[in-house]
């Protein structure tokens, strides 16, 4: 393989596609000198921890979002390991181009068909590559395998997503809207209460700052009023008469 060439076509693909980072790059070119010291044989194995000390990404999920996205892509083909005995492996795809080394034409199809559908931009660069290559078969390397890989990977940052978005509904239903004052008289004709209750309830929470017992953010202001509505009942006399007064002691008697 020509080692420049190589490169040197590398080169033009990251400059047409904007979905690469420095993180993208940084980690490629890690791979690829683990691929020149294993004689650019593949697949060969990796070691995260000897990538990561190559390439400089600090994170393990950056490191596998990237190495998923090169995947993706069409850069590489990454098959993972779940053995922790046993490290992944790499398939680096040969962007070698001249005509006294050897064509990858798999790699030039591979790359070219799953740039062309995941990027609706038209990469000139990327087509050129698939015009020169005189034997690429459209039926070669596109399988099964590959297509069921590409649409797991999909799912799973589908996943990711829809569990990050639940998190934020979440935080947001969680937000107390204090009431206004209108609101709270509607609330307690509905449940045809007086309306000098409702009064007290508002102003008894909004100089609290609307916490219940004096410490805890108030969720729900219908639920507090109701049991304000229960708590007050009890303290209504019978038959009109004062509450907490002794019916049974002779108050004319002295002390």
């Amino acid at each position: 393989m020509n080692y420049i060439k190589h490169l040197s076509t590398f080169f033009e693909m990251v400059a047409d596609d904007n979905r690469l980072t420095s993180h993208h790059v940084s980690l490629y070119f890690a791979l690829f000198q683990i691929w020149n010291i294993n004689r650019f044989v593949n697949p060969f194995q990796v070691n995260r921890a000897e990538v990561l000390q190559i390439c400089k990404i600090g994170s393990f999920n950056t490191y596998h979002k990237c190495l998923h996205d090169l995947h993706l892509f069409g850069y590489i083909q990454y098959i993972p390991s779940h053995n922790p005995m046993k490290g992944s492996q790499i398939n680096l795809y040969k962007f070698d181009t001249t005509h006294d080394t050897t064509l990858d034409a798999n790699s030039i199809q591979h790359l070219y068909n799953t740039r062309r559908k995941n990027d609706t931009t038209d990469d000139t660069t990327l087509a050129s590559l698939y015009k020169h290559n005189k034997h690429i078969n459209n039926k070669t390397y596109i399988e099964q395998k590959s297509k069921n890989e590409i649409e797991n990977l999909d799912l799973e940052n589908l996943e990711i997503e829809k569990k990050k978005r639940k998190k934020v509904a979440a935080k947001k239903e969680n937000k107390f809207l204090i009431p206004h004052l209108d609101e709270v008289l509607a609330f307690f004709q509905s449940e045809n209460f007086p309306e000098i209750e409702a009064q007290k309830f508002f102003n008894h929470f909004e100089s609290n700052g609307w916490k219940v017992g004096g410490k805890t953010q108030m969720k729900n202001w219908n639920a507090a009023a109701r049991n304000w509505m229960i708590n007050s009942q009890r303290f209504v006399a019978p038959n009109n008469q004062r509450p907490h007064l002794n019916l049974i002691k002779n108050y004319s008697e002295a002390l």
